[in-house]
């Protein structure tokens, strides 16, 4: 960068006199022997010098004047006389610069002084004087000494000054100055350089944000300006190069200059530090120029950011449609003279334009008597305002109005909407027109808007069901009830139309909705035709509603059918539908009922009840249980039939069995008939046979309950405690008096001879022969319990053969006791069941076993099995369900024993202590209160138990159980039968 050009009067010998001529008048006074502490107002007579060179070539300064130099004594004439003759060196002061003649301040920031420290030193032999400080070349005022102007200051050899110098920097062009020292040393006059200048780049910023610097603008878009307004944007400029640089703003011009574009900036040219004009809270963070903190920047008292220049741009178009333009702000940026930056514009200019919504309104169909309305709307789509002054009708008429609430008249700024409505109220059928005029002042035009209105006569929509009964619309339903799941039912309804003649109703949409509507299906699906309106129920349009129930929730099944018509009145139907789905399942608790030997005159007649219950979910009807085809049984039913039965509900039907002919065996079934469409009818098999009273001697006998009773004829008699109960084939003599008891002994009579007769019970012996004697001699009957001597080993005789106080303990086992010939008794306890084989599917399981009675358990014993039951065949039909039934038997008990048999789960961790829970049928005839498979009927009569339960369709439904037989009371060693069926059902 070259010297900053200064201004000042240069004299004859062309420097500057600024401050030279007063260093000359310094010159002059000190020549004078004394100067005043102020500096001379003004320059010297022509011809006053300080130094030699002031003066012109062959003359030199004395006193202030410029003369022709003349040699100096001696000079020129016998040089080296009196060299080396001991004359001393003459003393003189001489002004040293500490650290150097030139001083380089640089530059920070404008309006900031930068100090710089220089030393005046005599580094001469003697003392010197300085006279006066000036600064040369400083026109714009940016150099300053501290000292500075007259001094007389004496620096004694090696004394010295210290100098401040401050350099205040306030435009970007380099600054350079001299700051000159008179003094009365040697060459009485020193200069010291002065230079400082901005050594940063400086770039631009041009902003319209405050506390934004990038990125710089490209492009002003002023958008929509209205014709006859203006818009204004602000931008700023900043210097945002290095913190030591500067940049000037020269000027902004726009081109073109009539685009409608105008631009104002004040104070140009100006200089521009870098900007750091941010602060975080108060204005005391900010320089010099600052009166606020807005916004996290300094700004002026104009609003303007510190160290910016403000460029205002505004556009004030005169015409509608778009403008573009130009504007450039020259700079030094970079250093660059006269940089341009460039920036485009662009606006648009727009007047008020008027567009109304929709343009045609129609009124496709409204029915006569009733009244429609549709909303129309004007908007202001220019940029200028546009004022509605009133809206009509072109055709004035009853059949269309105008409502609104607006007030005219009513300004519509840009984008601006306002809204009316029109009415169309046809008092007939037919098609009317009109048109609705918008009066609008400051648009293009006045819109219109045309009006369409077509009159209809109304329908009016009825619904009947299939025996032509009119459905309550405002409670139409269709019922369908239990239905069994996966079947399906249908009903039908018409759809009318019960308007005036010459009107016709239209189906729009029919739906089934709601939680279930997959389960309710509809058929047709849509009606395409009209209905005209109905005489005599004709026409209609008949609609099948079908009920599917495909999901047993226990809850009814619930949609709604949606019919939408164009009934004015009543424009959609809702027909709940409702249905539940159901599967009740039938459980008959005994598949058999077993009267066993009744005597012919059994009164009263002996009874068996099964039990049908209803274990599904939802009713089932029992509609039959057909009559028993034997007459020697008769059923009746706790409740007449048909008979309907909730969930869990029983009925019972008991089976009287009344034999007419002894010795016959009478074996037939019945059948339970049901509305559980998946098990069909359930049969229950009746057994029973006669016998009859056998006959005795001289007696007559009559069966009373199920006992025969004996009445000896006349003349007879009935003697001994046997004869009493009855039990003597023998019982009634000529004449007999009752016989007397005797110990351990059973009492008997001889018919013939009416004799008393005796015999030992069991284990018991007559010792001393006097068991019988006659009557009232006196006998002490059976003495001892085991008479045996020797004893002997054990056999099945009911007799303690060893005397050991047990009957027939120690035995070899059977087959299955002895669980491979062991001879020890080893499935007695419910760990260690024997295996016996598998039941299949259709067929059964038989095995014969002995009860042993072990010491162990004080003579009794128990037996224990394992058992499987076997599927056939996995196949089966898809989502069906499979139900089997195991039937468990014990039979072939000796008379007078109570063998009991048990269900229990195959488990060790329950062994014995839990029973299988839900058999449905016993031997007894009668369930336990939890279902729980055990049969415990008393003696000589058989045992059992069936268990059904559900498998499942492709899955293994083999089942293992334990069975347990138990001995409670009876004869040893006795032999028994055990038999598991297991079937389908």
């Amino acid at each position: 960068m070259g010297r900053k050009p200064v201004p000042h009067t240069l004299g004859e010998s062309g420097r500057s006199t600024s401050g030279h001529l007063v260093l000359v008048a310094l010159a002059a006074c000190i020549v004078a022997a004394g100067c005043p502490n102020e500096t001379p107002a003004g320059p010297g007579p022509t011809g006053t010098c300080v130094l030699d060179d002031d003066c012109d070539d062959g003359k030199v300064c004395e006193d202030g004047t410029c003369v022709t130099a003349l040699p100096s004594e001696g000079e020129g004439e016998g040089e080296g006389e009196g060299e080396g003759e001991g004359e001393g060196e003459a003393l003189v002061g001489r002004l040293s610069v500490i650290p150097g003649d030139d001083v380089e301040f640089g530059a920070i920031r404008l309006g900031v002084p930068v100090e710089r420290t220089i030393t005046l030193r005599n580094t001469g032999t003697a003392a010197l004087s300085i006279v006066q400080m000036v600064i040369d070349d400083n026109d714009a005022g940016t150099f300053r000494s501290d000292p500075t102007g007259a001094l007389n200051t004496v620096l004694q050899p090696n004394g010295e000054l210290g100098v401040l110098l401050t350099h205040t920097p306030n435009d970007g062009v380099p600054d350079a100055a001299e700051l000159k020292i008179l003094h009365t040393g040697e060459g009485q006059l020193a200069s010291v350089n002065l230079l400082a200048e901005f050594k940063g780049i400086s770039t631009i910023s041009v902003s319209a944000e405050t506390a934004t610097l990038e990125p710089d603008l490209e492009t002003i878009d002023f958008g929509d300006v209205p014709v006859g307004e203006s818009r204004a944007v602000t931008l700023y400029v900043r210097n945002d190069g290095d913190v030591d640089s500067v940049l000037t703003v020269g000027g902004a011009t726009i081109t073109p200059a009539n685009s409608g574009y105008g631009l104002a900036v004040a104070g140009l040219p100006r200089a521009l530090s870098a900007w750091a004009g941010t602060c975080i809270a108060d204005v005391t963070e900010c320089g010099s120029g600052a009166t606020a903190c807005i916004g996290g920047v300094c700004v002026d008292a104009a609003g303007t950011p510190v160290d910016s220049v403000a460029v205002t741009l505004t556009y004030a178009p005169n015409a509608p449609g778009a403008t573009t333009a130009s504007v450039t702000i020259r700079t030094d940026v970079g250093g660059i003279v006269d940089a341009g930056f460039d920036l485009a514009l662009r606006g648009r200019g727009v007047v008020g334009q008027v567009e109304v919504s929709p343009p045609t309104v129609t009124f496709d169909e409204v029915f006569v008597g009733q009244t429609d309305r549709r909303t129309m709307t004007v908007t202001n789509i220019g940029g200028a305002s546009a004022t509605l002054t009133g809206i009509s009708l072109l055709f004035p008429g009853a059949v269309f109005s105008i409502e609104s609430t607006l007030s005219f008249p009513l300004d519509l700024a840009p984008s601006d909407s306002v809204s009316a409505e029109v009415v169309f109220g046809p008092a007939s059928a037919g098609q009317f027109n009109n048109i609705v005029v918008w009066n609008v002042e400051g648009a293009l035009q006045n819109p219109n808007t045309t009006v369409i209105g077509n009159g209809r006569l109304a329908p009016i929509a009825a619904i009947y069901d299939a025996n032509d009964t009119a459905l309550d619309l405002d409670n139409v339903s269709v019922a369908f009830g239990e239905l069994y799941l996966g079947r399906q039912r249908a009903q039908e309804v018409r759809i009318l139309n019960e308007g005036a003649a010459g009107s016709s109703l239209n189906i729009l949409r029919m739906a089934v909705e709601g939680p279930n509507a997959g389960r309710f299906a509809i058929n047709p699906t849509s009606f395409v035709q009209s209905l005209a309106g109905s005489v005599n129920l004709q026409p209609n349009l008949p609609l099948t509603v079908t009920y599917l129930p495909n999901t047993l929730t226990g809850i009814n099944d619930t949609a709604t059918l949606i019919i939408e018509t164009d009934d004015p009145l009543r424009p959609s139907i809702n027909v709940a539908l409702t249905g539940r789905a159901i599967r009740p399942v039938v459980v008959v608790s005994d598949a058999a009922l077993d009267f066993g030997q009744v005597l012919v005159g059994t009164s009263p007649s002996p009874t068996r009840t099964f039990t049908v219950r209803n274990e599904g979910v939802g009713s089932l009807v029992v509609s039959e249980i057909t009559a028993p085809s034997i007459p020697v049984y008769t059923m009746t039913t706790s409740t007449p039939l048909p008979a309907t039965l909730a969930p869990f509900a029983t009925m019972t039907a008991t089976v009287t069995y009344t034999p007419q002919t002894a010795n016959v065996v009478a074996s037939t079934s019945v059948e339970v008939r049901t509305s559980d469409l998946d098990r069909g009818p359930v049969t229950v098999s009746l057994t029973g046979s006669s016998g009859g009273c056998p006959p005795r001697a001289n007696a007559s006998v009559t069966v009373q309950g199920n006992q025969c009773v004996y009445q000896c004829n006349s003349t007879f008699h009935a003697c001994g405690d046997s004869c009493l109960s009855n039990t003597s084939p023998d019982s009634c003599g000529n004449s007999c008096t009752p016989c007397e008891t005797r110990q351990n002994a059973n009492r008997g009579c001889t018919a013939a001879t009416s004799t008393c007769t005796y015999s030992c019970l069991s284990d018991a012996r007559d010792l001393d022969g006097d068991l019988s004697v006659p009557q009232t001699i006196g006998s002490d009957g059976c003495e001892y319990e085991c008479p045996v001597f020797p004893t002997r080993g054990e056999s099945c005789n009911n007799l303690d053969d060893d005397c050991d106080s047990l009957a027939d303990e120690g035995l070899a086992a059977d087959a299955f006791d002895n669980n491979g010939g062991s001879g020890v008794n080893t499935n007695d306890v419910c760990t260690s069941p024997d295996n016996i084989p598998d039941a299949q599917e259709g067929g059964n399981t038989l095995i014969n076993a002995t009860i042993y009675p072990m010491p162990s358990i004080g003579g009794d014993d128990e037996d224990w099995y394992r058992v499987k039951v076997v599927e056939s065949s996995a196949t089966c039909f898809p989502f069906s369900d499979e139900d089997f039934r195991v039937t468990v038997r014990l039979s072939g008990i000796p008379a007078g024993s109570d063998y009991d048999v048990s269900m229990h789960p195959d488990s060790n961790s329950t062994c014995g202590s839990q029973l299988i829970a839900g058999c449905k049928g016993h031997l007894s005839g009668t369930v336990p209160a939890n279902g729980a498979c055990t049969s415990t009927r008393g003696g000589n009569a058989d045992d059992g138990f069936l268990l059904e339960y559900d498998g499942g369709c492709a899955s293994d439904d083999d089942r293992t159980f334990r069975i347990r037989v138990k001995r409670f009371s009876g004869g040893s060693c006795d032999d028994y039968q055990l038999r598991v069926t297991f079937q389908g059902i």
